[in-house]
């Protein structure tokens, strides 16, 4: 029996995710990281220089209160899976940071060995705790959940785009290596998944009632 792709949940992020993402796994296995991150760093130009310090700024807290708050407006099943893949999520990368992977350092003190390294003007780098990153799974979480919350798969492909150029964006800011934000975007998605199927999963009136309580009139 044919199954289309329109007709499996989410297909339109996790199908794009998961292309993008073996093949960004392809690259961080067989290229040296070090090697990877230069050879990305050679597109550089003056409009990447001007966009991705502020589309970073998606993996921030302003689109995070922003979307808890849209999700609290509909339900409080929606605001409760929002609230709890992003937690738990947020938990497992700073694990990754500051526990287990405490000494892997950020491009900042690794790329000094290339001449003709570039530099983005005007942005603050850090120089320790870089996998997995952070605003990836900020910006994944957020993306994915709009995703999880509209219809059409253009729509949810449209998501996984804004989630996958804003973690590209710590890669050519030089804040993070590929490997980072592949990882950070896994984490993400793996447990807003799960928790969206498991508050689907209970029963009560009370999960379907808005949260916050909007009225228009």
């Amino acid at each position: 029996m044919k199954l289309s792709l329109n007709k499996l949940k989410h297909s339109g992020f996790l199908l794009a995710h998961g292309i993008v993402g073996i093949a960004v796994l392809i690259f961080v296995i067989t290229v040296p990281k070090l090697e990877g991150q230069f050879w990305i760093n050679q597109f550089h130009g003056t409009w990447g220089d001007y966009a991705f310090p502020r589309i970073t700024k998606l993996g921030e807290w302003i689109p995070v209160i922003l979307v808890a708050l849209f999700c609290a407006v509909l339900s409080t099943r929606k605001a409760l899976t929002f609230a709890c893949g992003y937690l738990s999520a947020g938990v497992l990368t700073m694990l990754g940071k500051l526990v287990l992977f405490p000494g892997i350092m950020r491009p900042k003190n690794m790329m000094q060995i290339y001449e003709h390294y570039h530099w983005v003007e005007g942005v603050v780098l850090r120089g320790h705790h870089s996998f997995p990153s952070g605003h990836t799974q900020s910006a994944f979480s957020v993306f994915f959940m709009l995703a999880i919350l509209v219809k059409p798969q253009w729509a949810k492909f449209l998501c996984f785009c804004m989630a996958a150029i804003t973690g590209f964006s710590r890669v050519y800011i030089s804040q993070h290596f590929m490997v980072d934000i592949l990882v950070g975007s896994v984490i993400a998605v793996v447990c807003l998944l799960f928790f969206e199927r498991y508050w689907l999963k209970k029963d009560g009136n009370w999960l379907d009632r808005p949260l916050i309580p909007f009225s228009r009139g």
